[in-house]
């Protein structure tokens, strides 16, 4: 997905016949959010060095914004791609009203000013795995720490080797307004 300078919001989990089946037929009535990966990969090759983004991926079903932060990294786009994974280990009524606007992923781009107005000087992705259920009960092995992140960032530049950086929550200035 491109995104551009600035702020954006992306929904997580979208509509999808396959969700419309399940909902149809009552079998399976809650959905367990076991993994979310989520990738940064710059579009141009000449990245300026103040180039950053903020990735903050919450839950909207929760009301106090920092109880509601599942994952949030803040990296510098010049020191090459990133990704991490969250393991959020939630469980959703399939048959809640606002089951695909729950989660979000928020990128907040900054550096590319010198840009053209509409340029996409990035490209995020993303794959959530969940599993469709009948009971309420998560049964995930791995659940993701409270109040740091683990992302991976590699630079193509000076080496092919994945560097694992931990971005921690209390040091990225993100606030509820930005989101």
């Amino acid at each position: 997905m491109p995104c551009e300078n600035g702020s954006q919001a992306f929904r997580l989990i979208y509509d999808n016949p396959i969700l419309a089946s399940f909902q149809e037929k009552r079998f399976c009535t809650m959905l367990n959010m076991g993994m979310i990966q989520i990738g940064v990969k710059t579009l141009t090759t000449k990245i300026p060095s103040n180039a950053s983004i903020i990735l903050c991926v919450f839950d909207t079903r929760n009301d106090n914004f920092e109880d509601s932060i599942l994952g949030l990294v803040e990296a510098k786009l010049s020191d090459g791609p990133m990704f991490f994974n969250i393991f959020p280990n939630i469980t959703m009524s399939l048959f809640h009203p606002k089951l695909c606007e729950s989660l979000v992923l928020i990128a907040m781009v900054q550096g590319f000013e010198q840009l053209p107005q509409g340029t996409s000087p990035i490209s995020l992705m993303w794959r959530t795995c969940y599993k469709l259920q009948g009971s309420a009960f998560p049964t995930a092995l791995i659940e993701s720490p409270q109040g740091k992140t683990v992302f991976f960032q590699t630079d193509f530049e000076n080496s092919k080797v994945a560097v694992q950086k931990v971005s921690e929550w209390d040091e990225v200035v993100c606030k509820e307004e930005d989101v």
